[in-house]
Parts: structure tokens; sequence; C-alpha cells
């Protein structure tokens, strides 16, 4: 049923919520390789 309503391409809301997520993965996904390199850069000087 909500698949049915997420493939409606005339659902403008629908793609800004869409738009919205994709964007935030695509952000996380660019985070976390820059957070654990910070992480292992402030390990590797705390020893």
């Amino acid at each position: 049923m909500q698949q049915a309503i997420l493939d409606r391409p005339h659902a403008p809301a629908v793609n800004v919520w869409r738009g919205t997520l994709s964007g935030a993965s695509a952000s996380l996904i660019g985070i976390v390789p820059l957070a654990l390199a910070v992480d292992v850069v402030a390990t590797a000087r705390a020893r």
C-alpha cells in the first residue's frame, strides 16, 4: 500500500521527502569516513 503511494511520480510532497532523505543519506555517507579519520588521528595523538 505505502509503496504504491511512494511510486506515484505526481506526488510532489513525496518527491520532496525522497529528495531530502537521499540528500541526508548522501551527507551521512560523506560525514562518516571524515568522522572516522578524525577519530583515528585523535586516538593516534593521544598515545
